[in-house]
């Protein structure tokens, strides 16, 4: 008989149940020679806020071990490598993609916001071409590496793509593969984008129109938006001080053009800094891009956003609208 629906607590918060574990048949350390004994479990040990270790009293003999080297609940080693700071962080970050999910088969807006999310976590990755995928291998501080191991499924009009993500103690510097990396969130996300697709469809995938488009918003981005930001933000800075006092923590900027970001029937976006990147990332629609009058309007608009900063509450409030009138930002958009 098995005992279901057991808590495990730690030493602050004790087991609920006396719930038995089985020393593994990989158990190594102070285990060898105890496979197959019994004990009861009278602590956990965690790390990122999983377990990974267990303190059992075996025979009124406490042991320390990790979480391979002991049955707990069901006879199978599951979960059992222990995760590195930044294998955690890139779990969390590409979270949406740790099941599949599958997309339209000639469009590659997953992809491009897939390595958007994981250009967030590095600035820096070395690509490696599989079969049936990639692999990203991510810098660690310590000079090892996490693997981003992803694969893809062609399937009639559609294709899956879904990913895995551990640890690896061999060094970045000793790893295969093609080194990618860019100092600006959108252009590395378009660089790592556009390596994929052009591997993928030498695989069979039909991204070529769809990689081609993308290849004209880098265009368009690196050429018009990226300078016409630079242009308008000393115009929104001075006129910020001129009114209000010098603007605080102003920061970095990433520009690009691109739809992943949007929500329907908007331009544009603003994202203020977040703890995964210390900058501010503004996004423009293919649309934006359309007429150049109203194109130079919307990098004013977003431009007005980056300074004031505001932090919740209404976005286009007075200072907004003090800034838009100054500036020459047409009142059919400042809202």
């Amino acid at each position: 008989m098995r005992r279901a629906s057991v808590l495990i607590g730690d030493r602050e918060n004790p087991l609920e149940a006396d719930l038995k574990a089985e020393v593994s048949p990989v158990a190594g350390g102070p285990l060898v020679g105890l496979h197959g004994q019994f004990g009861v479990i009278t602590g956990v040990l965690k790390k990122y806020g999983r377990i990974v270790g267990y303190e059992v009293d075996l025979n009124n003999d406490r042991k320390t071990a990790s979480k391979k080297d002991f049955y707990v609940d069901q006879c199978v080693l599951e979960d059992v490598q222990p995760q590195s700071p930044t294998s955690v962080g890139l779990r969390e970050a590409l979270s949406h993609w740790r099941g599949a999910h599958d997309y339209w088969g000639p469009m590659i807006d997953g992809l491009e916001n897939f390595c958007f999310e994981l250009a967030s976590m590095t600035r820096g990755v070395k690509f490696l071409p599989q079969k049936d995928g990639w692999k990203f291998f991510v810098p660690e501080p310590m000079g090892t590496v996490s693997v981003v191991d992803c694969k893809v499924s062609h399937h009639e009009n559609y294709w899956t793509l879904m990913s895995s993500i551990y640890p690896l103690r061999s060094a970045f510097s000793e790893i295969e593969g093609i080194l990618l990396g860019d100092k600006d969130h959108w252009l590395r996300t378009y660089k790592w984008t556009e390596a994929v697709a052009l591997h993928m469809i030498g695989e069979g995938l039909p991204w070529a129109g769809s990689l081609q488009g993308m290849k004209q918003r880098r265009m368009m981005t690196e050429e018009y938006l990226i300078p016409t930001i630079g242009q308008t933000l000393p115009r929104v800075v001075g006129m910020y001080a001129q009114l209000y006092g010098e603007p605080k923590n102003l920061t970095p900027i990433s520009a690009g053009i691109s739809r992943i970001r949007l929500r329907p029937a908007t331009v544009a976006l603003t994202e203020p800094p977040t703890d995964r990147h210390a900058y501010t990332i503004i996004t423009l629609s293919t649309k934006a891009c359309e007429d150049e009058a109203f194109f130079r309007q919307v990098c004013l608009h977003e431009s007005i956003h980056y300074v004031v900063a505001i932090r919740g509450g209404n976005p286009h409030g007075e200072q907004f609208q003090t800034l838009a009138q100054k500036l020459g930002l047409n009142p059919e958009y400042r809202d």
